[in-house]
C-alpha cells in the first residue's frame, strides 16, 4: 500500500486505502467515521500509515483511537529524533566553518607551495574537536571562535568581553523604548489634542460617560480629563451638570476663540482629535493632577489653593513656635475668643 500524505488527504483516499487491506468491517467503519471530521482526517492518515506499515496485527483487535494515539506518539518520536540529528549536523557544520576561520587567523595555510599542507587536516580536526565540546560557541571582536571550559579559565580579555556581551544579548528586552513622558505636566496652560476617547456605560442608573486622555503638542505628555457625562445638563444629576459633555465642549469653545462653534457634539469631539485646545493643570500635594478647561475656574482654584497654603504655613509656624517653647501643639487648644468666632444667621 502507498503512503497517504496527511497534508492533502481526502476522504476518498481513506476509503480506497481501507478497501485495499483485509481488516474487519467495523474497524474500517471506525476509521471512516474519524476521517469524516475535517479536523481529524490528517491524524487518521498518519494513523493509517503507521497501522499498515508493521503494526496491523498489534492493533487489529484494538480500537482506532489506540492506533491513532500510537501513531501520534511514533510520529513525535521520529520528529524529535530528526530534530536532534539536524541540530547535531548544524553544530558540526558551524564548528567546521569556525575552525577554518580560526586556523586562517593563526596563519595556518591549507596549501603550501601549491600543495596540501600535511599538518592542516590534523590541526583542523583538533580545532573542530575543541569547538564541539562546548554547549555554546562564542566569537570575539577579532573573529576568533571559542568555547570556554566550565571554570572559564585561561580566557583572554577579548574572550571574556565576548561572553559578557553574549550574556547581555541573551537577557536584554526586545521591546521598543517608549518615549512617552509619564511625568506630570507642569502647572499652567497646555495645548493638547484628544489621543483617546471611549464612551462607557454608567453604573447604578447614572448616565453614560466619556473617558478621555489628551496629549500635549509640544512635549508628548499625557493626562486624563475628568469624566464627561453624555446627557444634557437638564437631564442629569445637578452635581454632574458641570461635567456634561455639551457643557464641557461649550467651555472649550469659550476658552479657545470659539473653536467648534455651531458644531454638533460628535463633530466637535472629532475636531478635537486633531485640533489643539487649551487645558489647565495643577499637581496637588498628594500627586494627583487637577485638570480644568476654563481659565476663570482654574484661577479661582489657584486662589483657594494659595489661601490654603498660607493657612497651612501659618499653622506650621505656630506649631514650631510651640515646640520651641517646649509645648506639644496637639495638646494646646486653639484660640476660641469671640474675635476668632464667626456666626452664620
Amino acid at each position: 500500500m502507498t503512503t497517504i500524505n496527511p497534508n492533502t488527504v481526502t476522504i476518498a483516499e481513506i476509503v480506497a486505502a481501507l478497501n485495499d487491506v483485509d481488516i474487519p468491517a467495523d474497524q474500517k467503519f471506525a476509521f471512516i467515521q474519524k476521517a469524516a471530521d475535517p479536523e481529524q482526517i490528517s491524524k487518521v492518515a498518519v494513523a493509517l500509515n503507521y497501522y499498515f506499515a508493521d503494526k496491523q496485527d498489534e492493533y487489529l483487535e484494538d480500537s482506532v483511537d489506540a492506533a491513532m494515539i500510537a501513531a501520534e506518539r511514533a510520529q513525535k518520536e521520529a520528529e524529535a529524533k530528526a530534530l536532534r540529528e539536524k541540530e547535531a549536523k548544524d553544530k558540526l557544520t558551524r564548528a567546521q566553518n569556525a575552525a577554518v576561520q580560526n586556523l586562517m587567523l593563526r596563519g595556518v595555510q591549507m596549501f603550501v607551495d601549491g600543495e596540501l599542507n600535511p599538518e592542516y587536516q590534523a590541526l583542523l580536526n583538533k580545532e573542530v574537536g575543541k569547538l564541539m565540546k562546548g554547549e555554546r560557541m562564542y566569537v570575539t571582536s577579532d573573529g576568533e571562535y571559542f568555547v570556554p571550559d566550565s571554570e572559564r579559565s585561561n580566557l583572554s580579555q577579548k574572550q571574556l568581553e565576548a561572553m559578557d556581551k553574549a550574556q547581555i544579548e541573551a537577557v536584554k528586552s526586545n521591546e521598543a523604548i517608549d518615549l512617552d513622558d509619564t511625568r506630570p505636566m507642569t502647572n499652567g496652560p497646555h495645548e493638547v489634542t484628544i489621543s483617546y476617547y471611549a464612551e462607557k456605560p454608567g453604573r447604578n442608573g447614572r448616565e453614560n460617560y466619556a473617558v478621555i486622555n489628551v496629549v500635549e503638542i509640544n512635549t508628548g505628555k499625557h493626562v486624563w480629563l475628568p469624566a464627561w457625562t453624555l446627557a444634557h445638563p437638564r437631564c442629569v444629576d445637578p452635581r454632574d451638570a458641570w461635567k456634561c459633555r455639551l457643557s464641557q465642549l461649550r467651555t472649550i469653545a469659550l476658552n479657545n476663540a470659539g473653536l467648534g462653534e455651531h458644531m454638533k457634539e460628535e463633530d466637535m469631539v472629532n475636531l478635537l482629535r486633531k485640533t489643539p485646545f487649551t487645558i489647565f493643570t495643577y499637581q496637588k500635594a498628594d500627586g494627583t493632577v487637577a485638570v480644568y478647561l476654563d481659565r476663570n475656574m482654574y484661577e479661582r482654584f489657584l486662589e483657594r489653593q494659595s489661601k490654603a497654603e498660607i493657612r497651612h504655613a501659618e499653622a506650621e509656624k505656630r506649631d514650631n513656635e510651640l515646640r520651641a517653647m517646649g509645648l506639644n501643639p496637639d495638646e494646646v487648644e486653639a484660640d476660641e475668643s469671640i474675635e476668632q468666632k464667626s456666626y452664620k444667621f
